[in-house]
């Protein structure tokens, strides 16, 4: 039981920075911003993909169901 105090006393004032400010740096979108593009593809076209954005960002979203 004592751990668990220590525990929750250690963690307690860390969650109060998960919150995040709502008025931050950060602008929201606009109207009329550009939307991600979102493509599937099969492996092959992915290696092209990733190879033709080479210099730029790339976000990959891999999702696997076994």
């Amino acid at each position: 039981m004592r751990t668990l105090s220590v525990l929750l006393l250690v963690l307690l004032p860390a969650l109060g920075a998960c919150g995040g400010d709502p008025d931050s740096s950060t602008p929201a979108p606009t109207a009329g911003a550009r939307a991600a593009q979102v493509t599937l593809v099969d492996a092959d076209q992915l290696a092209a993909k990733i190879a033709a954005a080479k210099g730029r960002g790339l976000l990959v979203n891999l999702w696997a169901m076994w």
